[in-house]
């Protein structure tokens, strides 16, 4: 199997995308439900405004997590999918060699590269 170490590389982005994802919405709540009982912020603090800073404060967690972990997913499903276009390329390839449509119409450069599909 060729190209093994690109298509585990492109699942472990996937992988960790979810996780960044799943931490987040995590953190998120912890933030949201432990970021008043920290002594220092919460002093620095007026008490009118803490559910609107600990709500935002959340809401800018998650979001920055879901930027990041489906930026993350993103390369990896497009990894994934060069390389199932590459292996579809190559079947191809190799039947219409089979079959012989292509005859000697190619070019060199072509005839050159050709080894590395």
């Amino acid at each position: 199997m060729k190209y093994g170490f690109t298509r585990i590389v492109a699942r472990l982005h996937v992988a960790m995308g979810i996780a960044v994802i799943v931490a987040s919405v995590a953190f998120s709540a912890l933030v949201f439900f432990v970021l008043p009982q920290t002594p220092g912020l919460s002093a620095r603090l007026p008490h009118a405004n803490e559910p609107l800073t600990r709500a935002a404060t959340a809401i800018v967690v998650c979001i920055a997590g879901l930027v990041v972990g489906s930026s993350l997913i993103v390369v990896g499903q497009m990894m994934l999918a060069f390389l199932d276009m590459r292996a579809t390329l190559r079947r191809i390839d190799r039947r219409l060699r089979k079959s012989g449509a292509f005859g000697d119409t190619e070019s060199r450069v072509a005839a050159r590269l050709r080894h590395r599909l």
